[in-house]
């Protein structure tokens, strides 16, 4: 009997961090998305090879999540996850048994250091090549938590961390997940930084990178709570201005955190949001700028868009 299972879920590309989530909380142990938008951002720049990848999953737009589980996981997560999706038909998700090989250490394998922006390195903690010595390294443990610096939303968030943050400044990072983006702030010279998840399971993410990456309790502070509706919580972050706040969830999240961010910021920060689909960025424009935040730069990739505003 197998050791292993495999669970695959077929959904439109706004489902991805929901869905990732999802898998994570069931116990998977390592998760793998084919994103089409990142695909093709990627073949067209020569980066991978074109005969890989399935034309039809390109075009459609549809990405698709593997998810590792042990045997005696799999039918349970199966139960719970096609509970949560049964009414949603536009997702699709099927379950095999997997050969008796190590899994979880092949997945290992297949992640590899990655270069973001012009300074950053991402790296998985069990890497122990040589690190470049042109690059500041950010170690992780993928598979803890969402984010890990190989999503389009997630590296041109980096890219613009390296472009507006000044040292000695302070960042919010307001949906952190794995602390990915506040700890690369930190390395590249930021003061302190403070991040704030509503998943409890991100505390303990986050102290783990903060570990990995020598990253102190007086650089790094995490708050657990839902910002947007959390008053006590919004007045503490407010008890303090940062020079750079970060969003990194979706376009529903970020109009809805938009006058948050302005109010956090101290005159002329900056606030980066990205997670933002083509089809909602005309609404985050229009949110940004309510809020009194002026865009100085759109990054796009694939479908993908983020956003550098100014607080005038």
């Amino acid at each position: 009997m197998s050791k292993y299972g495999k669970i695959t879920i077929e959904a439109p590309s706004e489902w991805e961090e929901e869905l990732t989530m999802l898998l994570f909380e069931a116990g998977a142990l390592g998760i793998a998305v084919d994103d089409p938008a990142l695909i093709k951002a990627h073949l067209e720049r020569g980066d991978w090879d074109a005969s890989v990848y399935d034309a039809m999953q390109i075009t459609t737009g549809r990405l698709t999540i593997t998810a590792t589980f042990t045997a005696e996981q799999t039918a349970q997560a199966a139960e719970e996850i096609a509970a949560k999706i049964a009414n949603i038909s536009e997702i699709s998700c099927s379950v095999e048994e997997l050969p008796d090989i190590d899994w979880q250490q092949k997945w290992k394998e297949g992640f590899m250091p990655r270069k973001v922006g012009e300074k950053l390195l991402i790296h998985p903690c069990w890497d122990e090549n040589p690190l470049p010595k042109d690059r500041i390294a950010v170690e992780i443990e993928p598979g803890m938590a969402f984010g890990t610096g190989d999503h389009a939303t997630t590296a041109m968030v980096l890219e613009l961390i390296e472009r507006y943050l000044q040292p000695g400044e302070k960042v919010a990072d307001l949906g952190c997940g794995t602390g990915i983006l506040a700890i690369a702030a930190l390395k590249l010279g930021a003061a302190q930084a403070v991040g704030v998840d509503i998943d409890p399971i991100c505390e303990q993410v986050t102290a783990r990178h903060c570990q990995l990456n020598n990253v102190s309790a007086a650089q790094f502070h995490f708050h657990c709570g839902n910002i947007l509706e959390d008053q006590q919580l919004q007045q503490q972050l407010a008890s303090n201005s940062y020079q750079l706040v970060i969003a990194n969830i979706n376009a529903d999240i970020v109009c809805r955190l938009a006058a948050l961010a302005k109010t956090l910021l101290s005159p002329q920060g900056v606030c980066l949001s990205s997670g933002i689909l083509d089809m909602y960025s005309d609404q985050v424009e229009t949110a940004l700028a309510e809020a009194g935040l002026r865009i100085v730069e759109h990054l796009h990739q694939g479908e993908w868009n983020a956003y550098a505003a100014i607080a005038d």
